[in-house]
């Protein structure tokens, strides 16, 4: 996929934020905009190779671009100076394991300064040789800079004092008595003083009503007559009436109290019967009966009414069911065991009936199984009534799972929710029919659902990871649960089958990239053009893929390996003195450049430059070569020509040496040893090949 520009803005904003002052490292944009490819400049101790010296230099450059896949894939790195460094060749830079899909363009800047500051360096499988020899045997010298400056000081960046916190150092205490001590103080002041004025206006009234110690005691009245006898007489006859009628008084007053606390004994009765207090009912009414017998003499109407009826209650059924421990509930009458069991079985099962309406699942489970337990102990319980709670249980039971699983579902803890759904459907499966239908292909849809997000999530994270491979086979796993559900969207379906796609062209970079890396370029070449057929073979689907500029990209990738390649093999040649067949190779190389699109790049036209220039040497090589050997072939014949007396099988140990060139001609001495009579002889000669007539001629002067 195309590295997006908001993507390139923040790499180029990290960048000018770590090098924008950086004492050692220039970082410079050089195609791009926002850039995609950086020139690095690095102002520090290291090796160069110049003149075929290895020498130190404190000025090296190298050049990154940013790829095709970044950041799974690392960026491009190449020399743009004579680095001298066992991972550095003129093509590219060894990054080893250093690079992974967390790690920033900043962080790799700062590790190639490292890496030319002599830090870090291959020993074994160096792209350079002869470098890694030379590190070893200079590795006690190393690092070149004791103390590499890395970073710069970032702007804004305060002191750590200035990340702390302050705090007040005047915070007052939160009391609940807010008043000082000082009001406190007046307060309770105030209040003794108001306490110890009322108690003086206390003892002042008091006093008032005090009797007085000197007050005098009434003279008695002195009788002076008999007249006063009749008075008294008189006075005792009206007391005697007087009490007589009060006593009168008094006793109807008391049996009407009696009365009415009979009556009253006998109400506490009805009460203690509606509330099947039997005991106390029968307590309370011979009460009732015993004060109404007490009392016929005054309220005989009113007695004789409530004898009546606490008899009766006495004598009623209910009392003297209730009396031998029985209850009357729904018809009949029951031990009180039995009755209490069937009035909590009412309660509990009411309750469960009223959540059940609420659809408060949970808690209708709960009560309704504890009604059905109460149900099954008990014989008075209707069998009609326990299949109607037992069907309602069972529905409870079943949404208490479902809304158990849909919370977990929209917690998104898919595996959770995957374990709540197949319980579901275990106990589902042991309910009538009738309610498997209701709610089977629900549990089944939502089940499928979890199956498909937690496959997804996964293979999300092996993506992310990139693992190509198992993110691959996760995504078809997940594709292969959400075709069979409602409940997944076709577009969540639709973008499975993209991220498979890019999984697979993923796979196939990063295989091309490993092969590259590995020098396998028919391995590499193979790869890519496999990316390339996916993009072109799926753009409809790549909707947020540059195809074509992907494409390109790649078709850049294969010209890179195939370049590579035959340099690889010109290499070979040449070891080999093969330089006909490193010349064919690097004209091949020409060829190829100049017939792709990428014929004007940089990186190319340089290749062309340099390839031209082995090709007229190495076609100068051959020249030379070949006359060499056309006078090696020839010795014999040619001396015998000028040295008429030598005989050609005395001839032996020709050597041809250049002696001069031109533009018009190149002269040669052949010179050998001649062996007559045994005695050694050297004989010299000396020819000229004519390079436009393209003929020898021999030559009398020496040059």
């Amino acid at each position: 996929m195309a590295i997006e520009s908001q993507q390139l803005r923040n790499i180029s904003k990290q960048i000018d934020e770590h090098f924008g002052s950086h004492k050692v490292i220039v970082v410079t944009p050089v195609k791009g905009d926002p850039p995609n490819q950086y020139e690095v400049t690095y102002n520090l101790p290291g090796m160069a190779r110049e003149d075929n010296r290895i020498v130190t230099t404190t000025t090296h450059k190298i050049e990154i671009s940013i790829p095709f896949g970044f950041p799974h894939f690392p960026p491009s790195c190449k020399p743009k100076s004579e680095i001298f460094h066992p991972d550095f060749d003129p093509a590219a830079i060894c990054l080893g394991d250093f690079w992974h899909q967390d790690r920033t363009l900043p962080e790799l800047i700062t590790h190639i300064s490292r890496m030319i500051n002599g830090e870090f360096y291959s020993t074994e499988n160096a792209f350079d040789e002869e470098a890694a020899v030379w590190f070893n045997e200079h590795r006690e010298e190393l690092p070149f800079s004791p103390s590499l400056i890395t970073s710069s000081a970032q702007p804004g960046s305060d002191s750590i004092a200035d990340e702390l916190p302050s705090f007040s150092e005047d915070i007052e205490p939160l009391l609940f008595n807010t008043k000082t001590g000082s009001e406190q103080e007046e307060e309770q002041r105030n209040y003794a003083e108001l306490v110890l004025d009322n108690y003086k206006k206390t003892n002042s009234k008091a006093a008032e009503y005090s009797p007085k110690s000197d007050s005098k005691e009434p003279e008695p009245v002195q009788e002076k007559g008999g007249w006063k006898k009749i008075i008294k007489l008189f006075i005792l006859t009206w007391i005697l009436i007087h009490l007589t009628g009060a006593g009168v008084y008094l006793f109807i007053k008391i049996q009407h109290k009696k009365i009415a606390a009979a009556e009253q004994s006998y109400n506490q009765c009805l009460t203690e019967l509606e509330t099947n207090n039997f005991t106390g009912a029968k307590k309370s009414c011979d009460r009732a009966l015993k004060g109404s017998k007490n009392t016929m003499f005054v309220e005989q109407a009113r007695s004789v009414d409530l004898t009546a009826k606490a008899q009766k209650t006495l004598q009623s059924e209910k009392l003297q069911q209730g009396l031998n421990g029985k209850i009357f509930v729904d018809g009949e009458y029951l031990q009180k065991t039995d009755a209490d069991k069937l009035a909590l079985y009412k309660k509990i099962s009411s309750e469960g009936e009223d959540f059940f309406d609420q659809k408060l699942w949970d808690s209708a489970s709960k009560k309704l199984q504890k009604a059905i337990d109460l149900a099954h102990n008990s014989p008075f319980i209707n069998d009609n009534t326990l299949q109607e709670l037992t069907s309602k249980l069972q529905i409870a039971t079943i949404q208490t799972f479902i809304k158990d699983a849909e919370e977990k579902l929209n917690r998104k803890s898919w595996e959770d929710a995957i374990q709540s759904y197949s319980d579901a459907l275990a106990y589902l499966r042991k309910l009538p029919p009738e309610v498997q239908q209701k709610y089977a292909r629900q549990l089944q849809e939502k089940l499928a659902k979890s199956q498909f997000e937690s496959l997804r999530q996964k293979a999300d994270a092996l993506f992310a990871e990139s693992d190509w491979q198992q993110s691959t086979s996760a995504y078809r796993r997940a594709l292969t649960t959400g075709k069979g559900s409602e409940a997944v969207p076709g577009e969540a379906l639709a973008e499975i089958s993209l991220n498979i796609e890019r999984a697979k062209l993923y796979q196939a970079i990063s295989r091309g990239n490993g092969e590259f890396s590995a020098g396998s370029w028919d391995k590499a070449i193979a790869a890519y053009k496999s990316a390339q057929s996916m993009l072109a073979d799926n753009k409809k689907i790549f909707i947020r893929i540059d195809a074509d500029t992907n494409i390109r990209k790649l078709e850049r990738f294969i010209l890179q390996a195939s370049v590579s390649k035959s340099l690889e093999a010109t290499r070979r040649y040449l070891d080999n003195k093969n330089l006909q067949a490193a010349k064919s190779r690097h004209e091949r190389i020409i060829k190829d450049i100049k017939t792709s699109p990428f014929a004007n790049d940089d990186d190319f036209s340089e290749t062309i430059t340099e390839s031209s220039k082995m090709i007229q040497s190495l076609g100068h090589k051959i020249f030379l070569n070949e006359k060499k050997e056309y006078l090696l072939n020839n010795f014999q014949t040619l001396f015998a020509k000028h040295y008429p007396s030598a005989s050609p099988d005395n001839l032996s140990n020709p050597v041809i040496t250049l002696e001069n060139e031109s533009a018009e001609s190149a002269l040669f001495k052949l010179q050998c040893t001649e062996i007559r009579g045994g005695s050694r002889a050297l004989l010299i000669i000396h020819y000229k090949f004519d390079k436009k007539r393209r003929t020898w001629q021999f030559s009398f002067n020496n040059p």
